[in-house]
């Protein structure tokens, strides 16, 4: 994991390089570099497979993540045209006494800004910030923030441009546009985050279908009602799964760990980061750097149970509005909650509903394809993607129903457990 920390000062104070290194070197051994009025603290775990640090004399380039399609990427021609690269990152490109920091289109990887006084921090790690004593606020996706001795300004890149297309038309669309996106982001021999369920069958389907031979994991508690949906998915795909049944040890481990870079955590967030991290343990321990996950699709066809609560009491406009809310505020926290929690184990989360290419065509697709009501009243979610899921042979499993991540592998109530021993033992 690369950690990194950069502070700007007005004229009357500069931020104690002392003290960023002794903040820092609770997550590492911190190299700090000073550029003029920028001082940086540049932190490594692992072997940084994927991030990277460039110097170019009095520059500095500072990237997390994945570019798709190609490996390296010329930031400052990208940044001064204002023409991001597809792929999942944050970066940071410094040069004398100003920053210029930017997330991909979607904010699929964390950076987070956080101002004290005088002092304006930065850092894939929020709880870096909490600890200098600010408040950490997500740096927004699809935007170019510059932040010099003038203050902060962001100047937006990207936004989505829709299209109309007739119902028969969209499916074929949406099938070929998540094709392309598997093969322009995701690794030969990743890691796949399997569940069972729809999202995570149909990008099965398409890696293996792109000659990507991924390697298929699934986890949860030994009594976890997701295990039924994983072991009848392989079957009917033909894979093998590598099973990693989770137990409490495991859980608090990495829960600890997750709070450590996250800060305090909900029920809800201590759950799924920790099934992540979990599962990418055991990639890393296998030699698998990279893992696919089916994180934003749930946003973008209408998959959680709350959405039929809003059908009924919204109609399809409101659940429309709320759909569109939900995936740009994944940049808040989910995205880097999940990512984080990959990168403990030195994994690099990949995201393919979550590149732009395939979120312009969820985000223009009608409602009434998400949340499809039958003839007999039944609302079926995720309608269009399951579609989809016919067309690529999927069979019976393009209409498996399955619970919320934290819920079907019995981690919730394990998480809910071990919060309230701490509450009483703290």
């Amino acid at each position: 994991m690369l950690v990194y920390a950069v502070t700007l000062a007005g004229d009357d104070t500069f931020f104690d390089e002392v003290k960023l290194k002794r903040l820092l070197s609770r997550y590492g051994e911190p190299r700090v570099i000073t550029l003029g009025r920028t001082s940086m603290g540049i932190v490594g775990y692992g072997d940084n497979m994927v991030c990277k640090v460039r110097e170019s004399g009095e520059c500095v380039d500072l990237i997390d993540g994945m570019f798709a399609d190609v490996d390296e990427v010329d930031l400052h021609h990208a940044l001064k045209n204002e023409i991001m690269p597809l792929g999942h990152y944050a970066l940071l490109h410094i040069s004398h006494d100003t920053l210029l920091c930017a997330r991909d289109h979607l904010g699929c990887r964390p950076l987070f800004i956080g101002q004290l006084n005088n002092t304006i921090a930065v850092s894939n790690i929020p709880n870096i910030i909490n600890m200098l004593g600010a408040e950490p606020e997500p740096v927004q996706p699809a935007s170019i923030t510059k932040i010099n001795q003038h203050g902060v300004s962001t100047l937006p890149y990207w936004k989505p441009t829709f299209r109309k297309e007739d119902d028969t038309s969209l499916v074929e669309l949406l099938r070929d546009t998540l094709l392309d996106s598997v093969r322009r982001i995701v690794k030969r021999r990743s890691g796949l985050f399997f569940s069972g369920g729809l999202d995570s069958n149909v990008l099965a389907k398409l890696c293996i279908d792109s000659g990507l031979e991924p390697v298929f994991i699934s986890s949860g508690l030994k009594e976890a009602r997701d295990w039924r949906n994983i072991r009848a998915a392989a079957d009917s795909l033909g894979v093998e799964v590598m099973e990693v049944e989770i137990t409490e040890e495991d859980i608090e481990n990495a829960v600890r760990e997750l709070e450590h870079v996250l800060g305090t955590l909900s029920v809800m967030d201590a759950a799924i980061g920790c099934v992540f991290a979990i599962q990418s343990k055991r990639l890393h321990e296998a030699g698998i750097r990279y893992a696919v996950a089916g994180q934003g699709a749930d946003e973008l066809f209408g998959g959680y149970m709350k959405y039929l609560r809003i059908l009924e009491e919204h109609g399809y406009l409101g659940l429309q509005k709320s759909l569109a809310e939900d995936v740009f505020n994944l940049h808040r926290f989910g995205l880097p909650r999940d990512s984080l929690a990959c990168k403990l184990a030195d994994v690099e989360l990949t995201l393919p509903y979550l590149l732009p290419t395939v979120a312009e065509i969820g985000l223009a697709i009608p409602p009434e394809l998400k949340l499809r009501r039958r003839e007999d009243g039944i609302v079926v979610r995720k309608y269009i993607l399951r579609l989809v899921a016919e067309q690529l042979g999927l069979g019976e499993i393009a209409y498996v129903e399955k619970s919320a991540l934290q819920y079907g592998t019995g981690v919730n109530k394990a998480v809910e457990r071990m919060m309230r021993r701490w509450r009483i033992t703290s």
